[in-house]
């Protein structure tokens, strides 16, 4: 696990509009390469959106730790039916990882959620707020001696996690025996 600090600064190097990896590829291609990713309004929300490629690590991770722990015995006695792979896929596999997907997507979108250090280094969510997160709304009412449009946002923040909490879980099943 890295932390959004340390993506963010991965990926302030990545998108820096002179030396940037991004630019220089791109120039390599013969393609415009002097874009200013993070600080264009047109690509700063794609820019930030795309440092979360490399996030998927830890979800794919989670997943295959699940699928390992699946009996062989099951798609042994599935194919001996006359199960397809298609068929083993959606009628054994994805039934035994809802769990783990549904736990996966609600920590992916409570971080998301909560999005502050990535966005704030990497933007500080600009330009014209295109990359602003609720975290930074707050973070800015609070340095504005705002403390009640502060608490607020953190209001806002919570009662959404809690309802992508129990939206997921019923979705999911979570802790349900299957």
């Amino acid at each position: 696990m890295i932390s959004g600090a340390a993506y963010a600064v991965i990926f302030s190097m990545f998108y820096n509009p002179r030396s940037g990896l991004l630019n220089n590829a791109l120039a390599a291609l013969g393609a415009r390469s002097d874009r200013d990713w993070l600080f264009d309004s047109a690509t700063a929300r794609w820019a930030v959106a795309g440092t979360f490629v490399l996030v998927i690590g830890f979800t794919v991770v989670l997943v295959m730790a699940e699928i390992t722990a699946i009996p062989a015995e099951v798609y042994e006695a599935a194919t001996v039916d006359g199960a397809t792979t298609w068929q083993q896929l959606t009628r054994i596999t994805l039934p035994l990882l809802r769990n783990v997907i549904g736990t996966a997507i609600l920590l992916r979108l409570l971080v998301d959620i909560g999005m502050f250090d990535l966005v704030f280094i990497l933007t500080a969510g600009g330009p014209d707020d295109a990359t602003a997160t609720l975290a930074l709304y707050a973070y800015r009412a609070y340095l504005t001696g705002e403390w009640g449009y502060a608490n607020a946002v953190g209001t806002v923040i919570i009662a959404i996690g809690l309802v992508l909490i129990v939206s997921v879980r019923r979705v999911f099943r979570i802790g349900e025996r299957t």
